[in-house]
Formats: C-alpha cells, sequence, structure tokens
C-alpha cells in the first residue's frame, strides 16, 4: 500500500539525517491520509499541530 511504501522510504538508514522539518511534516500529511482517522489520532500523538 502506500501506507507502507511510505514508511518503508522514512526508516531507509539516513535518509533523516536529509529530511528538513517541512519535508518529515509533509511525509507524516501523507501518511495520515491513508490511514482512517483513528489510526491519524494515534499516529499523531505526543505531535502539536498549529491550530
Amino acid at each position: 500500500s502506500r501506507a507502507h511504501v511510505l514508511l518503508s522510504l522514512s526508516r531507509q538508514d539516513g535518509i533523516e539525517q536529509h529530511m528538513d522539518f517541512e519535508s518529515r511534516y509533509t511525509l507524516l500529511q501523507l501518511f495520515a491520509e491513508t490511514t482512517s482517522s483513528e489510526e491519524h489520532c494515534i499516529s499523531f500523538e505526543g505531535i502539536h499541530l498549529p491550530q
């Protein structure tokens, strides 16, 4: 699934060092779109998003 692909990409060795915050945030948004609303709440637990 697309979610699995995004997770695989985000877990590649060293990719974290090459992604700035905006890129990570975009990845989180894309991942959130692939999940249900319940999973979305869980995946963003502890992350304070601007309202």
